[in-house]
């Protein structure tokens, strides 16, 4: 659960030791800002996509880390932050989106690296991805982040 201590191959926390959830609900809070400072100050949107299996854990992890979110059928688009699973998300853009575990986005998904595809090109200007467990190989080079563990933001 994302509420214990990661360690292992797949060991996150960044500086302050803290869970995968807290990693996710910071990167989140950080693609808010960051979205916010682009726009002069405006709110832009930003996606969290999931795994399916996942969606209870990132909600929890979320509302821990005070993170609103909307989510499908609750109006997910109504709020600056909405967290979806992969199904949800087709056709939507997301000024910043927040991939969480890209590997297991692909081995749950019928479509596998196509799945994978369609989350990493729903954002217009931002793209972070935070992940535990290994990434598939197209990303296996994917930069990581400074402060945030295993996590990358994009341009």
């Amino acid at each position: 659960p994302w509420d214990g201590a990661v360690g292992g191959d797949g060991a996150v926390g960044g500086e302050d030791g803290g869970t995968f959830g807290s990693l996710v609900a910071r990167t989140v809070h950080e693609e808010v800002r960051a979205v916010a400072s682009a726009s002069g100050g405006e709110d832009g949107s930003v996606g969290v996509l999931v795994p399916t299996d996942l969606m209870d854990e990132a909600r929890g992890a979320l509302d821990r880390g005070g993170v609103t979110a909307g989510e499908a059928g609750a109006g997910a688009l109504d709020v600056q932050v909405s967290l979806l699973a992969l199904s949800n998300a087709k056709g939507l853009e997301f000024d910043s989106v927040v991939v969480v575990e890209p590997g297991r986005i692909v081995s749950e998904q019928g479509h596998g690296l196509r799945a994978l595809y369609v989350a990493l090109t729903r954002c217009t200007r931002r793209l972070a991805i935070v992940y535990r467990e290994p990434l598939p190989e197209p990303l296996a080079g994917w930069p990581t982040g400074e402060k945030k563990g295993p996590t990358a933001a994009g341009p």
